[in-house]
């Protein structure tokens, strides 16, 4: 079901192209990405920020200051970088082990040496 089905029609052909701008794409262009630090970020974990990076730079935000997040106890702060920077996927790295298992869709990985080349 299109957006102009659902909504009044438009009357203007401005609002017709607003409309159309809003309805779902079929190919979806890439998704922008937010990087960011936590509490307490080790050097590891800070060079595999940039590398990942540098990886999806043109389409990637990164915020250089340290954060006092806990993401596993409150999203909130996350979610209002996310929207702010308007980008759907974020990256944050941290070296602290804190689990609640309230957020979905989150991974965590360990770092054990990371290789400049």
């Amino acid at each position: 079901m299109s957006v102009i089905q659902r909504v009044v029609k438009p009357t203007t052909r401005k609002g017709k192209k607003v409309l159309l701008r809003k309805e779902p794409q079929v190919i979806e262009g890439p998704k922008r990405a937010l990087f960011f630090q936590g509490r307490k970020t080790s050097e590891k974990v800070r060079g595999v920020l940039s590398d990942l990076y540098d990886i999806k730079k043109p389409e990637a935000t990164k915020l250089t200051r340290k954060n006092d997040i806990t993401i596993f106890e409150n999203a909130t702060p996350v979610e209002a970088f996310c929207k702010k920077h308007e980008t759907p996927l974020f990256m944050m790295g941290t070296h602290s082990r804190m689990y609640n298992y309230s957020l979905l869709d989150m991974i965590e990985l360990c770092v054990e040496s990371n290789l400049k080349v």
